[in-house]
């Protein structure tokens, strides 16, 4: 048996026995009541309420006992303040009372008491009692517990399931991306070859020209000269704007070929700012909305990835956002470490994203633009990052602009050859 009548605690068996805290002004009833239960549980027996609430919390009690009537706070307070209490509150409350009239036990059952036993007391009712509310107790903190275990198995359930969803949709953007990625061959080799010939003729129109000018009369010369010059210059400079055009859909068609295939590619060291300000600049040149930039650098390292995968990335995280923050709006970009791993944080001050629309927002097709977007950027920057071994998510609240959270690894997965370790994962 293992009583303390003095307030502290004592260990009669290596066996944790369920706690009773019991709590009478009387020494007499205060023993009664702790020997009677000393066999089968511990007990912590104390004199006055404000001494059980000092006490409860290092005795965890399972179980309180108390009597009604004690001097200054007596058994109703006592189960006011313990109801209060959001770590005492689920535990089973009986009051010990000589009074046995209905409204004094409705007062105790109002305040929160789960039981009454009346004086004088039986060591079996009283066992019965504890026990009985001991098992409640301990059931439905199993029953909680299994409840928490529960809800959690649904919510991976459920995460699992959008995940599984979302692969799905990007494999099948995978399919029409690969299929997108090869029709543009054929024309972009048409447009390749048909600059760089142009580009050909270009010298030997300029040397005909150069001839014809040298016969021409001496007083027409100088107007000929300029305005052969300045057509010439432009259609030089068109010439070269569409071969360069064409080089970058080459690579953005390789790129796609990549993303849709799964096939390995070249990494190399990577200034992630340096893209960030690149990506602005392409995502600028494709937008009408022309919101601020505020880039905050950090001093972050470089990582080893596929730039050009990256910064298609980063050009379709940036155009989003800078629809969303309009002319007047303003882009905050954050770059810092993260563990292994470097973080790109980019923050609108657009309208937000409604709580229906965030789960969709990576899912290929979605938009909120009808007939003004294909729905297919955020996704293609979320299968992107998932190749490249990184994470991406959104938070946004209504009114209040959105944030993207790209995580990358200083080293991409499965390039040169090379796999992500555990060591080296975001």
């Amino acid at each position: 048996m293992a009583i303390s009548t003095d307030g502290e605690r004592q260990s009669a068996t290596a066996v944790r026995r369920p706690r009773i805290l019991v709590v009478d002004d009387s020494d007499t009833i205060r023993v009664l009541v702790a020997t009677l239960l000393g066999p089968e549980f511990d007990c912590l027996a104390v004199a006055s309420a404000p001494e059980a609430l000092e006490r409860a919390a290092s005795f965890s009690p399972e179980v309180i006992v108390s009597d009604v009537l004690m001097p200054g706070m007596d058994g109703y307070e006592l189960c006011r303040r313990v109801r209060a209490d959001p770590v005492l509150a689920t535990v089973p409350f009986v009051l010990l009372t000589c009074v046995t009239d209905n409204d004094s036990r409705a007062h105790g059952l109002e305040v929160g008491a789960d039981d009454y036993l009346f004086k004088p007391i039986r060591r079996r009712e009283l066992l019965a009692r504890v026990g009985s509310l001991l098992r409640l107790h301990r059931t439905m903190g199993d029953l909680e517990q299994r409840t928490r275990e529960l809800e959690d198995s649904n919510r991976t359930l459920a995460e699992m399931q959008s995940s599984l969803v979302r692969a799905e949709k990007l494999a099948t953007v995978g399919t029409l991306v690969a299929g997108v990625a090869h029709e543009m061959n054929n024309p972009l080799s048409y447009i390749k070859s048909g600059a760089s010939s142009v580009q050909e003729s270009l010298g030997q129109i300029e040397a005909a020209v150069s001839e014809a000018l040298a016969a021409a009369p001496a007083g027409r010369r100088g107007a000929l000269e300029a305005a052969c010059a300045g057509a010439l210059g432009e259609l030089r400079t068109i010439v070269g704007e569409m071969a360069q055009g064409a080089n970058r859909l080459a690579r953005i068609a390789s790129d796609l070929r990549t993303f849709a295939e799964g096939e390995s590619a070249d990494a190399e060291e990577v200034d992630v700012a340096a893209e960030v300000e690149r990506a602005w600049r392409l995502a600028r040149f494709k937008s009408d909305a022309l919101p601020e930039l505020v880039l905050r650098a950090g001093g972050v390292g470089p990582i080893h990835s596929v730039r050009h995968l990256l910064s298609q990335v980063l050009v379709n995280v940036l155009r989003n956002a800078m629809e969303a923050a309009g002319a007047q709006g303003r882009v905050f970009v954050t770059l810092g470490a993260a563990g292994n791993g470097l973080v790109v944080e980019v923050r609108d001050t657009g309208a937000g994203i409604l709580p229906e629309h965030q789960p969709r927002i990576f899912d290929p097709f979605f938009t909120t633009k009808p007939g003004q977007a294909t729905g297919l950027g955020l996704s293609v920057a979320y299968g992107i990052v998932k190749s490249l071994g990184g994470r991406i998510d959104a938070a946004s609240l209504p009114g209040e602009g959105a944030t993207f959270r790209i995580l990358l690894p200083r080293w991409s997965p499965g390039v040169h050859g090379r796999e992500l370790s555990p060591a080296r994962a975001v």
